[in-house]
């Protein structure tokens, strides 16, 4: 949200007739145009977004993960690892 705030400075400063307005939303039902939003989200997830060139420098590069989406993809990745090596284990042959 930092980053928000500096570009939002920046074109306010840039382009003083500029409004902005930013409301934060506890969900997303009821929001107008939610499904077009989630889904240009997605797109710019998987590297189909606007040319790099236009986009504010700060927001430029790879688009930084969420904690939450980190540790979930972590966990997935070693539970999989976890089952491989328990069914390679001589444990697992008892077992069955």
């Amino acid at each position: 949200m930092d980053k928000v705030h500096e570009h939002i400075g920046a074109a306010k400063r840039k382009h003083r007739v500029m409004e902005f307005t930013v409301m934060w939303t506890l969900g997303h039902e009821g929001i107008p145009k939610n499904k077009q939003a989630d889904a240009q989200a997605k797109k710019a997830v998987q590297g189909e977004s606007s040319v790099e060139s236009r986009l504010p420098e700060g927001l430029r590069g790879e688009i930084p993960a969420s904690r939450s989406a980190l540790k979930l993809n972590h966990l997935r990745h070693v539970r999989a690892n976890m089952k491989d090596l328990f069914r390679a284990s001589p444990r697992c042959q008892r077992i069955r």
